[in-house]
């Protein structure tokens, strides 16, 4: 049975409670699987993506500063300058996620997809989507530094939502299955 079918409010039939994997024999809800879990995954994909955003924006400074890539000092200096600063972008990345980042996840299981590459590709989308809208204005006049910034927060989106993934247990199903369309997680 469908999410739409559930949705649309017919009554849940044993098969389809260990279909869904929600619930536990006795019919409660799994609340480290399907709440708890997921939550952390999430908080840890935005500190993810905050760290992306952190070393990406640095290493485009470095390479347009006019340093050459063989200055690997430099590109060391961007992962650790994530990981140390990464939770203020990580933080503002919560707070724009929180809504929309539910939805998202309606509208895949709503539509049966399996999880792993539709969450991976829509953070990543969501990511420029909330980068257009929230600095549009100031890049009226730049649009070079408009796709360069759109192009940051599509990537960092996109590590955030594999981190979400693999944190969450979206990729293990293809372990289970043999299935060799995953990404290994």
């Amino acid at each position: 049975m469908s999410l739409a079918a559930k949705a649309s409010g017919l009554e849940l039939t044993e098969k389809d409670r260990v279909e869904t994997q929600s619930f536990d024999r006795e019919g409660r809800l799994d609340w480290w699987k399907h709440v708890v879990r997921p939550v952390l995954a999430w908080l840890a994909a935005c500190y993810a993506a905050g760290v992306a955003i952190i070393s990406l924006l640095f290493w485009s400074g470095v390479l347009s500063g006019g340093h050459s890539a063989h200055d690997w000092t430099l590109f060391v200096m961007a992962p650790v300058a994530g990981l140390l600063m990464g939770w203020i972008p990580g933080l503002h990345v919560a707070v724009l996620t929180s809504l929309p980042m539910p939805f998202i996840v309606f509208v895949i299981r709503l539509n049966t997809w399996r999880r792993g590459r539709p969450d991976v590709l829509l953070s990543g989308v969501m990511g420029a989507v909330l980068s257009q809208l929230m600095v549009q204005q100031q890049w009226e006049d730049s649009p070079s530094v408009a796709a360069m910034w759109t192009a940051v927060f599509f990537v960092a989106g996109m590590v955030g939502g594999w981190v979400y993934c693999a944190l969450a247990g979206h990729f293990s199903h293809c372990r289970r299955r043999g299935d060799d369309t995953c990404p290994e997680a």
